[in-house]
């Protein structure tokens, strides 16, 4: 169960009894194709770029995503 604590994000601003905001939605990984032919895995997605903007802001963030196999 989250509980609810007092947060000043990095801004200087005071949110008061923030809980975290949890981003639903999908992980993907993109595939890119360096100079040599190799390709390396770069995780992305809209949902996963929320959660990394909310946290830069200071905000308590929990990404929910399902894994496949």
């Amino acid at each position: 169960m989250l509980g609810t604590r007092d947060i000043t994000t990095r801004a200087g601003r005071y949110v008061a009894s923030a809980v975290a905001i949890t981003v639903l939605g999908e992980a993907i990984v993109d595939l890119v194709e360096g100079p040599d032919g190799r390709f390396t895995a770069h995780p992305g997605g809209s949902p996963l770029n929320v959660v990394i903007g909310l946290t830069r802001l200071g905000l308590p963030t929990r990404p929910l995503a399902r894994r496949d196999r």
